[in-house]
């Protein structure tokens, strides 16, 4: 099979043949037909974001589609020909347990995860993955919306999940950080088809803000939040060293509401305690989702609730994967997504 690989020393990705894997205990093999490329890729790649990455040669990527190619000893409920969408996330579970949380195939989170990269060192830029069987969520066949823009679940799935965890609730009204980026557009995507009142989408770039505003008629967008303007639920997706943006959005929570962050800022949130108090005020992090969570959206798709209509694809071969790697880096509207055609879907 293909793959693009990262060797030893190498900045750029590798076309290589590599032997086809074979599924252990508990393992699953997919054949991958598309894979979403993030911005962040080309920093894995070339080193200069500093990600722990699983031992080389490995082929990067995340948020693959494809089908079941081959099932390992001891796999219940999944089947060779089924679509699945892969969660790279993986860690071990329960109270106690390990820090070994990393994304498979791509890098470290948790301090203790270097067995794990180890043992699943495989991304999604291959035309064959193989993964924890609880790593893959089937695709019902009544959604029927082309594997390009599912790979687009993790980005959503990290949206609907970070709402489902501060409780927003239909009738409701959004606030969104950063919302010209993937997981901003995202996240006002899922809070429409979450049935929310309203959704003021803030951002700097005008002309994705003119394209998000167009998704909706309960979209307003500006650069910072209008004044006396109030919302339920405050999503932030701001990335970088200035949280001024983040700690202004969180005064215009009304009582009982909540800010909600999926993106870190070096610069400590000043939160004036009295005001979180006496309002009761929920302030969390929320890292990624429930595999359910991803279930649920499937479900919205499906349904037509969750509108991906709007979302443009830009499709590049695994050959030229270098390129894919350019496109997303520039950074494009959170409304147009780079995919990678591992093969044909």
């Amino acid at each position: 099979m293909k793959a693009a690989q990262l060797h030893d020393g190498a900045t750029t990705l590798q076309i290589d043949d590599v032997p086809l894997p074979e599924p252990g205990p508990g393992e699953v093999r997919v054949a991958l037909t598309r894979a979403f490329v993030a911005p962040y890729q080309r920093s894995l790649i070339d080193g200069t974001a500093g990600f722990d990455t699983p031992p080389r040669p490995f082929a990067p990527g995340m948020d693959g589609v494809g089908r079941i190619n081959k099932v390992g000893f001891g796999v219940a409920g999944l089947e060779p020909g089924q679509r699945v969408y892969c969660d790279n996330y993986y860690g071990s579970h329960g109270t106690g347990a390990p820090a070994d949380h990393c994304f498979l195939g791509n890098f470290m989170i948790g301090d203790d995860s270097t067995a794990n990269l180890a043992r699943w060192p495989a991304g999604s830029f291959a035309e064959f993955a193989v993964l924890p069987a609880e790593c893959l969520i089937p695709v019902p066949d009544e959604v029927d919306v082309d594997d390009g823009l599912l790979t687009r679940l993790g980005w959503l799935g990290t949206a609907y999940g970070a709402f489902r965890k501060v409780g927003l609730c239909a009738g409701q009204d959004v606030a969104v950080l950063g919302a010209t980026g993937f997981v901003g557009a995202s996240a006002v995507l899922v809070a429409l088809a979450m049935g929310a009142c309203s959704v003021v989408a803030l951002g700097r770039r005008r002309a994705v803000l003119d394209e998000i505003a167009a998704l909706d008629q309960r979209v307003s967008t500006a650069t910072t939040m209008p004044e006396g303007r109030m919302v339920d639920v405050v999503l932030t997706s701001i990335d970088g060293s200035d949280c001024t943006p983040v700690a202004n959005a969180m005064m215009h929570l009304r009582r009982h509401g909540a800010l909600v962050t999926v993106a870190d800022t070096s610069e400590p949130l000043p939160v004036p305690m009295g005001w979180l108090f006496s309002n009761d005020i929920t302030v969390r992090g929320s890292l990624w989702f429930e595999r359910r969570d991803i279930a649920d959206l499937l479900a919205m798709i499906g349904s037509g609730v969750l509108d991906l209509s709007a979302v443009r694809q830009r499709i590049f071969p695994l050959e030229r994967v270098g390129d894919a790697l350019d496109a997303a880096a520039a950074r494009p509207s959170g409304l147009e997504q780079v995919v990678l055609a591992c093969a044909a879907p």
